[in-house]
């Protein structure tokens, strides 16, 4: 009997230890660079422009897609492959990246550090925003390897990409790619 308490122990303390996930950093941003224009409008004609966003589903109210060629004049040549608008319920608290690390108490002096959101480096955490109930946590981390220090913000949602210029978001497909 003893042995099989012991056993199951072991086991058990075997399962605790390994079973933990590890995340990889994913520190190349050149997935970024064909990225479609993004807008976020939340409402009485503000428009935010966002290389991504963190936001709970339940607060999108609607989206368009549209390729018009005033668009490349206006947001670049990354609107040339489309712009995708969002349109927010009303009332949708938006945070930019500096808000919220300020308000999951990240220091000042630790803003300069790289910012990793699901374990994928943020190419421009400038123009990524942020819904407080999409967040799981933000917090400083230290890479094993390499000792890096680094801003690490989880989701709440499973993002995946197939391809570069596919974006699906709980096997929902969100964003389709231009002819």
């Amino acid at each position: 009997m003893l042995k099989v308490i012991f056993t199951f122990f072991f086991l058990l303390l075997m399962l605790i230890s390994y079973g933990q996930k590890k995340y990889k950093l994913d520190k190349d941003t050149s997935k970024y660079q064909t990225a479609v224009v993004m807008l976020l409008n939340i409402g009485h004609d503000s428009v935010l422009i966002a290389r991504q966003h963190i936001l709970d589903h339940n607060s999108i109210d609607s989206t368009k897609i549209e390729r018009k060629k005033r668009f490349v004049d206006l947001y670049g040549k990354r609107a040339d492959r489309g712009v995708l608008t969002i349109y927010l319920t009303p009332g949708t608290a938006i945070f930019n990246t500096n808000q919220l690390l300020k308000h999951f108490g990240i220091q000042i002096s630790d803003m300069h550090l790289p910012v990793f959101i699901d374990s994928a480096i943020a190419a421009h955490p400038d123009e990524t925003y942020f819904q407080l109930s999409a967040v799981r946590y933000v917090r400083l981390e230290t890479e094993e390897k390499t000792n890096m220090r680094y801003i690490s913000i989880r989701s709440m949602f499973i993002i995946q990409r197939s391809k570069l210029t596919d974006v699906y978001i709980h096997g929902t497909y969100a964003i389709p790619e231009t002819q």
